[in-house]
């Protein structure tokens, strides 16, 4: 037997952040390293006024940008009109998950005020969750803002 130490260092720092030691059989081992991020910021990584669900309020009106299209792309404006809710719904290709949404009023194509129900993940106010429970992960595509 022989004893071995794994040290975690951050690359950009060289900070030690944790060192592991065991035991093992003297030949060696043959290691798969895995690492997954378990905890998200609170906000949407892509832009740092971002709203999350602790700002949104009835009549506040918001703007929902998507980074896919660049600046030349009209954001989707609207108010929000009700309370964040859950809604058991078919999501994403998952089975039935229990998505947040909010109503919001906002125009259609034709200029008439419309009453939706929109998804908070899709908007990058909420981290999107799987439905067995394996991870949230953030909208990689669309944020949103408080108009002023």
């Amino acid at each position: 037997m022989r004893n071995y130490r794994i040290s975690i260092r951050d690359t950009r720092t060289q900070e030690l952040i944790d060192e592991l030691t065991f035991s093992g059989p003297d030949d060696g081992f043959h290691v798969e390293v895995a690492m997954k991020v378990t905890d998200l910021p609170e906000r949407s990584p892509l832009h740092g006024d971002a709203l999350n669900m602790d700002d949104l309020r009835v009549g506040l009106n918001i703007r929902r940008h998507n980074i896919r299209y660049g600046r030349g792309s009209r954001p989707n404006r609207a108010i929000i009109n009700g309370e964040p809710f859950r809604r058991g719904t078919k999501y994403h290709g998952d089975s039935q998950a229990d998505a947040w949404m909010v109503p919001v009023v906002t125009t259609n194509y034709a200029g008439k005020l419309v009453h939706e129900d929109w998804f908070l993940a899709d908007m990058g106010v909420a981290p999107y969750e799987n439905s067995d429970g394996t991870g949230r992960f953030w909208n990689g595509q669309n944020y949103t803002l408080a108009v002023s």
